[in-house]
């Protein structure tokens, strides 16, 4: 097909659609999600939580009027941060700036600058206040990919996106894609995602993420595969909330109802053979903390999540109803002094424990056949986290170590280091090493970045980059305008030394290469956003990339790939 085609087709329909509410999500964005969510790096995401996290900048937490309950739900903090905060706001009132969020105890400089994409400091007793009442906005996002080698033919793929929001009230969202080797032009899949919500009441219908618990027996999406920092050693159980990715997490529909600090659940989605797979949750928001409890008809368990004193507490506690076998994680969090953490977890997954909808963070994302144990502690700057896990069905082992150090402050540099070390006793390549350093530099909109990498499992990879970019969006004009080009050379002989490096993209999708080979690749990434008076914005992306790999292999091709996306809001 005329792959110029679909590229013309998205771009006038961009220019004829509805505008609509938006929030420019890149590399700073994905790297403020890995933070939160205890991710070691922007590589270890996918799709699926940045889109969670994408809705919460959508609808943010207005931190200075959130009760217990609310914080408790939104996901973004710890029991811990969540009492500290209600303890300064009740001393001192509203937190007024991010520089004094970040002196809350349990926050820290780089939390608080991770969270100005999902909190809103507005106060009634400080200037800045902001209108928090009701407001209808719409937002389209199409995009075009085209790819292919050098000197042979090429494909392209589509998706589309658009959703309708009133306030926090009401929410509709599509979604359409065509998948890369698809037959026609017609979308091969479609998402749709309806939700209400009306003082107590919450219904949602279609596509659908539903968080419960540490993710024993239902959790949508996402589960961390190692634990990278001591954030990562716990969940928040956020509830039902629609799905606005371009996969569906789920199918079916759910009902929330908030009664005093109880609030009861009932959903079910469709399973892959066309079943219906019910859930109920009951959970009772208290001053410190929560309890859950969740059934399905493959399992039930027991949550619950509380502070006291200095110390978080978590677990989670699940018997599978068919092989009546029980699983467990627990664990803790000690705050003994201001930006320090001590952190400790353990979990049991026996092998004979299988419930298809758990996604519970381990060594692997099975969530079955793990026993193990995490100890982890850091600072603002430094983090140290070790794991051990042994399969109860054939006895093998796993240890894995990460130690990562960050420079923080307002200066021009940013330098951090990180090295992950994984042993596998018994194993023909027991040993995998990663080593990685970065160095940023920002003079006044110019940003620079040097990536320098190796990792050793079967032999040694080699990669580097160089990142040069510009970027105006701390201006007040109306006209945004960012570009950032990057030179990538990478030597990695096997598949088992591949290095992943996450990729500027437009806002919405997640880009995640794996380097192998050798050879290089060069990348330029270009957004422009026009605002009026009235709030309204649209905006285009366009990012292109070429990758050459003959050096290794003189008879492959160079390919290329350009992704064109058009974003509009009122």
């Amino acid at each position: 097909m005329n792959i110029m085609k679909t590229a013309s087709l998205a771009f006038m329909m961009s220019f004829t659609a509805c505008p609509a509410a938006f929030a420019d999500h890149g590399k700073d964005f994905a790297e403020a999600v890995a933070l939160l969510c205890g991710a070691g790096s922007a590589e270890e995401l996918d799709e699926d939580i940045l889109d969670v996290y994408a809705r919460l900048s959508r609808h943010p937490l207005h931190l200075n009027h959130a009760n217990a309950r609310a914080i408790s739900a939104s996901g973004l903090l710890t029991p811990y941060q969540a009492a500290s905060l209600i303890d300064y706001r009740s001393r001192h009132g509203d937190v007024l700036s991010f520089s004094e969020l970040a002196a809350v105890n349990g926050f820290g400089e780089a939390f608080a600058d991770a969270l100005r994409y999902f909190v809103v400091l507005d106060s009634d007793r400080g200037p800045g206040s902001v209108e928090t009442g009701r407001r209808a906005d719409a937002e389209l996002i199409l995009r075009t990919t085209m790819k292919g080698e050098t000197d042979s033919g090429g494909d392209c793929s589509y998706g589309a996106k658009l959703r309708f929001s009133y306030g926090d009230n009401l929410s509709l969202g599509v979604t359409a894609k065509r998948p890369y080797g698809a037959d026609g032009f017609a979308p091969s899949s479609t998402n749709l995602s309806l939700m209400f919500a009306r003082r107590n009441l919450k219904l949602v219908l279609g596509d659908f993420n539903a968080r419960f618990g540490q993710g024993l027996v239902w959790r949508s999406g996402f589960a961390l595969a190692g634990f990278g920092s001591v954030s990562a050693f716990s969940v928040n159980p956020t509830g039902l909330s629609p799905a606005w990715s371009y996969n569906s997490p789920g199918r079916g529909g759910g009902l929330s109802l908030a009664l005093g600090r109880m609030e009861l659940t009932s959903a079910a989605k469709l399973a892959k053979d066309n079943t219906l797979q019910p859930l109920l949750n009951a959970s009772l928001f208290l001053t410190g903390g929560q309890i859950g409890l969740t059934m399905t008809k493959e399992a039930l368990s027991m949550d619950t999540r509380f502070c006291t004193g200095r110390m978080d507490w978590f677990g989670e506690a699940a018997y599978a109803v068919a092989s009546k076998i029980p699983a467990i994680i627990a664990g803790t969090v000690f705050n003994p002094e201001y930006r320090h953490r001590l952190g400790m977890r353990v979990r049991y997954y026996p092998a004979e424990y299988r419930v298809s909808t758990a996604s519970a963070a381990g060594a692997t994302t099975r969530s079955s056949d793990e026993i193990g144990a995490t100890l982890g502690y850091e600072t603002a700057a430094f983090t140290s986290t070790i794991d051990a896990m042994q399969r109860p069905s054939d006895g093998s082992r796993q240890y894995r170590a990460v130690l990562s150090y960050a420079t923080e402050g307002d200066g021009p540099y940013k330098l951090s280091l990180r090295t992950v070390e994984r042993f596998k006793p018994g194993m023909d390549l027991p040993f995998r090493t990663d080593l990685r350093a970065q160095l940023g530099y920002v003079s006044g909109q110019w940003q620079h970045v040097l990536r320098l990498n190796a990792l050793m499992c079967r032999n040694t990879g080699y990669l580097g980059y160089y990142e040069l970019g510009w970027d105006n969006a701390g201006d007040e004009g109306r006209i945004e305008l960012k570009a950032f080009g990057r030179l990538t050379m990478f030597s990695i002989e096997h598949w088992d030394d591949r290095i992943y490096v996450y990729e500027r993209d437009a806002p919405g999708n997640f880009s995640s290469r794996a380097f192998c080979g050798r050879g290089w690749n060069a990348q330029m990434y270009v957004g422009m956003t026009i605002r009026t008076r009235d709030w309204k914005r649209f905006s285009l992306y366009a990012r292109a990339m070429i990758q050459d790999c003959s050096r290794e292999r003189p008879h492959d091709r160079r390919m290329v790939e350009l992704r064109l996306q058009a974003v509009a809001r009122f």
